[in-house]
């Protein structure tokens, strides 16, 4: 476990809550406005109507679920107290599973995969899930409406590497460094800029690793990778 010196804990521990709190009050706003719609006038409302304020009401409550989970999973990751669910699982039913589930997310953008069968990794899956759905959630927020999103996996001696990539404007060269840390505004949980922080994190206690690889043309490519199980 990494053990970090109290004070820093502490103002990290702060910033978190404050980042949860902040993020909070908005949608928490909208699920108590139409809530309080459908406690006055549920019954003088058409069923479209009442249909939609459920609807909003149950993307405001994920929406705040995701965020405090986001906030927890940042807490951890800094503390060192990740606990994985450690498996043998194919990578290639991972990758394809993210996809799948990216589902509307991604609707301005075709999804273009490469993916290797048979290749194992002893990993959470559903943490190996998340880091992928903040990189293909990254892309199709980011990438230019009607581009594509590429994910390709490549098998090494002993890793095997997930290539996500989109054609976004790209990340200044002096944001580079920045990018993976906490509250840097980067990634899939954009309101408390933790996404790519958590998914690196997770990476790394997988003993793999998550990477900006470097490029001159367009876009971004990210590179997640992990060990091959022997």
């Amino acid at each position: 476990m990494i053990r970090r010196p109290g004070a820093r804990r502490g103002e990290i521990c702060d910033r978190l809550l404050e980042a949860l709190v902040r993020e909070l009050l908005s949608p928490l706003t909208v699920v108590r406005g139409y809530a309080d719609t459908l406690r006055r006038d549920a019954d003088a409302l058409p069923r479209s109507v009442v249909r939609e304020c459920l609807e909003t009401i149950s993307r405001g409550t994920e929406q705040m679920s995701r965020l405090v989970r986001n906030v927890m999973d940042a807490q951890m990751i800094y503390l060192g107290t990740v606990d994985l669910g450690r498996m043998r699982a194919d990578v290639g039913a991972l990758v394809r599973q993210a996809v799948d589930e990216l589902g509307l997310a991604a609707k301005s953008h075709v999804v273009e995969s490469s993916v290797i069968d048979g290749v194992g990794s002893i990993v959470d899956p559903i943490r190996i899930r998340q880091v992928l759905s903040i990189l293909l959630s990254n892309a199709a927020a980011y990438g230019a409406e009607g581009t594509p999103i590429r994910i390709e996996m490549r098998r090494g001696p002993v890793s095997v590497s997930i290539h996500v990539s989109d054609f976004c404007g790209g990340i200044p060269e002096h944001r580079r460094r920045e990018m993976f840390q906490m509250f840097s505004g980067f990634g899939a949980a954009r309101g408390t800029g933790l996404g790519l922080s958590i998914a690196r994190g997770l990476a790394r206690a997988h003993g793999g690793d998550l990477v900006l690889a470097p490029g001159s043309g367009p876009g971004c490519r990210f590179v997640l990778s992990l060990p091959i199980a022997t």
